[in-house]
């Protein structure tokens, strides 16, 4: 297992549970503060060059761990389903650029969180039937362009649909996306599983890439929820991936980044 820190791309001008700002010096942080790879928050790959980008990444010693979506609806307002026709064909355009990029970054997952959508006009059966469609679509795509796509359960003060990792799994399977898996997020496992250890179990063979943050999105080293035992877990189930950190950048983000990276690899 890897740890990993989010950092945006140069023409993601959003806020973030990251380093935002100067792409350059926010790696060298990073690497500072002990972390291997990055989870790169991407608004638009065609709007930067990949080689510069992938360049800035080797040389600072990191790798590309995931290609996260937050400022495609953070800055653009697109999601995969949405009630506005064009934002949807827009969303599920960007999303094949960001799998391309992914592939190009090494085959990594490509996070799909919030960026789903909502429920809206349709009511929660019909919406979850049209994303199935577009989930199989991407799945399928991103199998031929060599990355996966991995889904993120969100609680329900959140997003109103796929609220659980079994909500996750059954979604997956349901639409036939084999190249799919789960993306968990330990703030949204401590809300909605019944204990946080048990879908990393249940689900052993689904987790694509972790989340890390204590409850209510503090930092890890705050050790309120059983993060040690999450990482116990996921390594008892044979997990290889990154570990990505999400929570509140309090102070900064430099300095909430080597808290954490301090207490987490001792649980490595």
């Amino acid at each position: 297992m890897k740890l990993a820190y989010a950092v945006t791309t140069p023409e993601a001008d959003s806020t973030v549970m990251g380093f935002s700002g100067n792409f350059e010096e926010n790696l060298k942080k990073i690497k500072e503060c002990g972390y291997d790879a990055v989870e790169l928050l991407v608004r638009d790959p065609k709007e930067f060059d990949a080689d510069y980008i992938l360049e800035c990444v080797n040389k600072n010693g990191l790798e590309v761990a995931a290609v996260g979506t937050n400022p495609c609806f953070n800055v653009d307002g697109l999601f995969i389903i949405s009630d506005d026709e064009e934002v949807m064909e827009k969303a599920f355009e960007r999303t094949k650029s960001l799998i391309d990029f992914a592939a190009k970054a090494g085959g990594v997952p490509v996070g799909i969180g919030k960026y789903r959508g909502f429920t809206g006009k349709y009511g929660k059966e019909k919406m979850l039937e049209m994303f199935e469609k577009k989930l199989k679509a991407l799945s399928d795509y991103s199998k031929e362009k060599g990355a996966f796509i991995v889904l993120e359960p969100h609680h329900s003060g959140s997003v109103d649909n796929i609220n659980t990792v079994g909500e996750a799994v059954e979604i997956i399977q349901k639409a036939g996306a084999d190249n799919v898996k789960v993306l968990y997020d330990f703030y949204h496992g401590d809300v909605s599983e019944e204990t946080l250890l048990k879908p990393v179990f249940d689900y052993a063979d689904f987790m694509g890439f972790i989340h890390c943050s204590d409850r209510d999105r503090k930092n890890p080293s705050e050790k309120i929820i059983d993060i040690k035992g999450a990482f116990d877990a996921l390594k008892e189930i044979g997990y290889k991936g990154s570990i990505s950190m999400e929570f509140d950048q309090t102070p900064d983000s430099f300095t909430a980044a080597k808290a954490a990276a301090e207490v987490l690899k001792t649980y490595m």
